[in-house]
């Protein structure tokens, strides 16, 4: 599968790469593998873009320094693609990523107003949510099926004509534009949204398919920066949970006692975000734990949100893999 990251902020694409590289390193050092949520469709890449594979990871990674228009413009994918945009619980988009998303949505029509698409999206998405879209779910608008509107039809926008965009995934961020106070509810929404991704691609936990021939693959996802705007989230940190969920959800640890693997996953998050896995109180569920925890991990100091005053920062990612036997 093709991951595109994508941000006009240039800050942020030098930190996703950092981190892509870190999550590598990793990878490679500890002798683990990746698996791919589906297989990857290529485009040929801009100047402006940057595709990083490696035989150690078989998803695809592109980051496009620039605005979601101009990768309108300028690219072409083939295979089925989604996009993501951060949103609020009222699906109001005339802010931020998802207003340039809107106005890209117009390009090749002769529609002009963003406000057109906003309400057909907007009516949808309230219908679905019965008046509120719940922070960190994934809401999902299949573009190809939304009704021709005061002379606008999606299937006529270069965004489809270019990227063979299908549809939107909406992930509400925040109720109401603001500042993000818990840097969890970033992961949260990144993990609900591969979850989306899995399930979609119709594929199960072991790897095989679910009623293949009734649903389509996402091959290409594209992804704005997310929480750095409205949410003021610090681009460093933030750009490191994006790409260690996506890390993460698609580490292959093996099928010996899978239980116990995906326990070793669910240690790396409570590590990452400083949560200390002593507070489960009890005896045996402490002891089975630290089974899988480092003596590293043992001695770590954990450190919450409530013990400093600055913004919440996560733990590096060298040092969470320290935390855990492999």
């Amino acid at each position: 599968m093709k991951f595109i990251l994508l941000d006009s902020n240039q800050l942020i694409i030098q930190c996703w790469k950092h981190h892509y590289q870190t999550c590598l390193k990793i990878v490679h050092h500890y002798n683990l593998s990746l698996k791919p949520i589906t297989a990857s469709t290529s485009a040929a890449a801009a100047e402006a873009t940057t595709t990083t594979t490696t035989p150690s990871n078989p998803n695809e990674f592109e980051f496009y320094g620039g605005n979601i228009e101009d990768f309108v413009f300028n690219q072409t994918l083939t295979g089925n693609t989604s996009t993501v945009t951060p949103t609020n619980s009222l699906s109001y988009m005339g802010g931020g990523y998802d207003k340039y998303l809107l106005q890209s949505m117009l390009l090749g029509t002769n529609t002009t107003d963003y406000k057109t698409v906003e309400h057909l999206i907007q009516e949808s998405k309230l219908q679905e949510g019965n008046g509120y879209l719940i922070p960190n779910h994934i809401y999902m608008t299949n573009l190809l099926q939304l009704p021709v509107y005061r002379g606008y039809n999606y299937r006529d926008s270069l965004m489809y004509q270019n990227l063979r965009v299908s549809q939107i995934i909406q992930i509400p961020t925040m109720v109401v534009p603001e500042k993000i106070h818990s840097v969890s509810h970033l992961f949260d929404s990144m993990w609900s949204l591969l979850s989306h991704v899995r399930q979609y691609n119709g594929k199960r936990e072991g790897g095989e398919d679910v009623n293949a021939k009734s649903v389509h693959q996402i091959d290409n996802l594209i992804i704005p920066g997310i929480g750095t705007g409205y949410g003021h989230l610090n681009e460093y940190e933030s750009t490191k949970i994006m790409i260690f969920a996506i890390f993460l959800f698609n580490l292959d640890l093996g099928s010996d006692n899978y239980r116990l693997n995906q326990l070793k996953k669910s240690l790396l998050i409570l590590f990452f975000f400083n949560k200390d896995y002593r507070l489960f109180k009890n005896h045996q569920d402490i002891q089975e734990l630290e089974s899988l925890v480092s003596d590293y991990g043992k001695n770590v100091e954990f450190k919450s949100d409530s013990d400093s005053d600055s913004d919440p920062t996560v733990m590096e990612l060298d040092e969470v893999f320290k935390c855990i036997k492999f």
